[in-house]
């Protein structure tokens, strides 16, 4: 039914609303205080990931660990992770609308498989 409809899956909408809101909270478009959930990554930057080439931004996440499972399901655990995978690009498009394509160009590279319907 997925593909007669062509809807993207599961898996992939969850994926995409989870960075659209992370996006929304990160440029401060929704009162979520950020810090009150996580704080920035401590790394010697994502600057020097961005002149090498590599994967990073400085918007970058701390990975908080967690033993229950509840926890580790929630939004700001599970999404950190895919976050901090993203390109300077994607996360700081102009728009929602401009992130949202951004995310789809970058499917492939960030969940090792292209989710896209045929």
């Amino acid at each position: 039914m997925v593909k007669k409809l062509k809807w993207q899956s599961l898996e992939h909408r969850s994926h995409t609303a989870r960075l659209t809101m992370m996006y929304t909270i990160q440029h401060g478009l929704v009162d979520i205080p950020l810090s009150k959930y996580t704080q920035p990554a401590r790394t010697h930057c994502a600057t020097e990931h961005l002149a090498a080439g590599r994967r990073g931004h400085p918007l970058q996440l701390m990975v908080q660990r967690s033993r229950l499972q509840a926890y580790k399901h929630s939004f700001f655990i599970s999404t950190i992770e895919h976050w901090n995978k993203l390109t300077a690009q994607t996360i700081y498009a102009p728009s929602i609308e401009a992130f949202k394509q951004c995310l789809e160009r970058d499917s492939t590279a960030l969940y090792g498989c292209d989710y896209n319907v045929s």
